[in-house]
């Protein structure tokens, strides 16, 4: 990937406190310039896996997003994009190795996570296990149809919310429970009624996590959740993804400063 690229990348941080840190990068890659792409950068499975879209704009949109993610990651951890080893920490729910991806061999405990939708990407990066989700805002049948999938107190909220905001409530829903899910490694393929993840400040949201909202572009809708392992230093840098190569070039990565 060039630095003429029409990917465009913002840094968006949220935090708590002093001491830890989570940053959350939201891309967009719906103007991608196919010729500023590179993608033998990607790993044997990454290239099996983008090879598995019909569609040329999926394609495309597969392999902008984990270009980026290894462009990003490559910067905190002071290697190339290419030197970027990924491997599956084993799953909670069986043990296999299938939960979480992993930087194989880091210097500093890191974790990362990538959700993908429509032309958006969020990529969060903290020391700690950590979830992200973006999706498109889904139509009114949608939300009809995948409400009864959820938590009996968060189909309740969305029955209840005004007509005008229950796809926004239902949204908001879903995604943190994509994040959440993703933070612990184990995805919703075993239930999305088993936790709760409704309205904010209720002592029935899980526990150990914190789990938010981020802003995102309009007609999109996004959530975070990372580990309470350590508290979330605040800062927030905006960047475009030329700006990104000069930061990420001129910058110590993590490996270095956080010894």
């Amino acid at each position: 990937m060039t630095q003429t690229s029409c990917l465009r990348l913002v840094k968006r941080t949220a935090s708590r406190g002093d001491g830890g840190w989570l940053d959350v990068w939201e891309l967009d890659i719906g103007g991608t310039d196919v010729e500023g792409l590179d993608p033998s950068i990607l790993d044997a499975e990454e290239s099996r896996r983008a090879a598995l879209y019909s569609r040329a704009a999926d394609r495309l949109a597969y392999e902008s997003s984990h270009l980026a993610l290894r462009h990003l990651l490559g910067s905190y951890l002071g290697v190339a994009p290419e030197g970027v080893a990924y491997r599956r920490e084993p799953c909670p729910c069986c043990s296999l190795n299938h939960g979480r991806p992993v930087v194989d061999a880091t210097p500093v405990p890191f974790h990362f996570s990538l959700s993908r939708s429509g032309s958006a990407a969020l990529i969060a990066v903290a020391p700690v296990p950590v979830g992200v989700d973006i999706e498109v805002l889904p139509s009114n049948t949608a939300v009809e149809e995948v409400s009864t999938l959820l938590h009996p107190a968060e189909r309740a909220e969305v029955v209840s919310a005004p007509p005008s905001m229950r796809v926004e409530v239902f949204a908001r829903i879903w995604t943190q429970k994509e994040a959440y899910r993703k933070g612990l490694g184990t995805g919703v393929t075993d239930g999305l009624a088993h936790d709760y993840l409704g309205a904010e400040g209720t002592v029935s949201r899980p526990q150990g996590w914190t789990i938010a909202n981020v802003p995102v572009a309009r007609g999109y809708v996004g959530a975070v959740a990372v580990q309470d392992r350590e508290r979330r230093r605040r800062r927030v840098v905006r960047s475009s993804w030329q700006g990104l190569f000069r930061e990420t070039t001129n910058r110590p990565s993590i490996g270095l400063r956080r010894r």
